[in-house]
């Protein structure tokens, strides 16, 4: 007969099972939701925008329009002929916006002629193709030229808020000074660009070393 009690034994191991459990479930990363980029529409509006002489894929002197595609384009063009079609831009977004797709820091190192550039503030505006749903992140340069490029805050859930974080995606990237005068290529006309991508180690590290004129 038993009287309902448990073994030492018996305790222990629910004990330890219960630990492990709840261990476990600390180390599971925090649902987040990712930008609701449609790569389909993406791509349509790519070719629309940028396919200038509607040959139906975008060629390297039409890509110049849109700076981040031509930082990107070897993580887009599959087939290696220096053309992006509407099915390599919706198959490489695709992957980028997948389920095992997530937000990442992004560290983004400026220099002027080979000088860190310590106060600038680095902008990533999101291309138009991707919609509304991509935010903005942006950053201030700290001594050693280094900005931690983050989303403002009413971006992130509450449990993230804080967080240096930016959602996957292609980006415009802006670095403007308020002593130092940068050339327009630089911001207000950017020739600059960046790929988001967490999956890569180039996709999270960026490094602009810039000319005064």
């Amino acid at each position: 007969m038993t009287d309902g009690s448990q073994s030492p034994g018996r305790v222990a191991r629910a004990c330890l099972c219960c630990l492990v459990f709840l261990a476990g479930c600390a180390q599971r990363p925090r649902g987040v939701d990712l930008p609701s980029v449609d790569p389909s529409e993406a791509a349509e509006f790519a070719i629309e925008h940028y396919d200038v002489n509607h040959s139906g894929a975008i060629d390297a002197a039409e890509m110049a329009s849109c700076p981040p595609l031509v930082v990107a384009r070897a993580s887009y063009d599959a087939d290696s002929n220096g053309q992006l079609s509407a099915d390599e831009i919706e198959r490489r977004l695709t992957r980028l916006y997948g389920p095992g797709a997530a937000m990442t820091g992004v560290d983004c190192a400026v220099a002027v002629g080979g000088r860190p550039l310590h106060g600038a503030t680095v902008k990533f505006r999101p291309v138009e193709m991707l919609g509304e749903s991509v935010k903005p992140a942006q950053g201030l340069t700290d001594e050693s030229g280094l900005a931690r490029i983050a989303l403002e805050e009413e971006a992130l859930p509450d449990d993230l808020k804080g967080a240096a974080l930016v959602q996957p995606g292609l980006y415009h990237v802006e670095i403007t000074h308020p002593k130092v005068a940068l050339p327009a290529r630089y911001n207000t006309a950017t020739e600059l660009g960046f790929d988001v991508d967490p999956s890569r180690r180039d996709g999270t590290s960026a490094r602009f070393d810039l000319k005064s004129r």
